[in-house]
């Protein structure tokens, strides 16, 4: 891979996730890494992190395994917010789960994506991710799995393609969603209907968190399979 005069002074993460890395001001590659300028003499860069170009998932983050219990408790305390917050129903509540604040965590999103890759149907095709939650996280388990991924808008757009599932065609295809949070699966149910016009055949829906009242079920789809990782209450401990 070829990097023409790329500077390397944008990646603070760097800092903060490797202690045994340290990047100088000056650091510049040209052509294939063949030269390095201005190299700054207290600088200390392993030689294998230098093929092409950085290896995000070893040189910039180091990734724990963490346990079930572990990873609920993480999500918990990142997502869950203390205040006053205005909710769609109009009313006030104290306590908002902010559910972006785990998808948005590398820390966070990677062993959630091994975890419901591991609740995927084996016969699974196609993942596909329910907008705005659920891109992220099919993202994720794409990369984690080498499933291909499509996207599921709320909406056709009305330009271009016209297409409300965006990525792949899954006429014909077996497709399992993936969605962040559920509580009553009205996102789902819209999506359902979208992919069964294209063709689809959807076995099941794969979720971070259930917050449903009720049993798992998708109260527009009740025979649609529900696989979650996390029940609300796991969270709420």
């Amino acid at each position: 891979m070829s990097i023409s005069n790329a500077r390397l002074e944008p990646y603070p993460a760097v800092y903060h996730h490797l202690g045994r890395l340290k990047l100088g001001d000056n650091w510049q590659l040209s052509g294939t890494l063949q030269s390095i300028r201005q190299l700054r003499a207290d600088s200390v860069l392993p030689f294998f992190y230098f093929w092409g170009v950085f290896k995000l998932e070893d040189a910039m983050i180091s990734l724990k395994t963490f346990s079930k219990s572990e990873l609920a408790r993480r999500v918990a305390d990142i997502a869950m917010l203390e205040g006053e917050f205005l909710l769609r129903s109009g009313k006030i509540s104290h306590r908002y789960f902010d559910k972006y604040r785990f998808e948005g965590d590398p820390l966070l999103l990677k062993p959630l994506a091994q975890a419901m890759s591991s609740l995927l149907p084996s016969d699974t095709e196609i993942i596909a991710g329910l907008e705005l939650g659920g891109i992220p996280l099919v993202t994720a388990i794409s990369l984690e799995t080498g499933l291909p991924a499509a996207f599921v808008r709320k909406a056709a757009k009305t330009y271009g393609t016209c297409r409300a599932i965006e990525g792949q065609d899954i006429a014909g295809k077996k497709v399992t969603f993936i969605e962040d949070v559920i509580s009553t699966g009205g996102a789902v149910t819209e999506a359902y209907q979208l992919a069964v016009q294209e063709g689809a055949d959807v076995l099941a829906v794969v979720c971070a968190i259930w917050r449903g009242e009720r049993e798992l079920t998708i109260q527009g789809v009740p025979t649609l399979p529900v696989h979650p990782v996390f029940l609300r209450a796991e969270l709420e401990r």
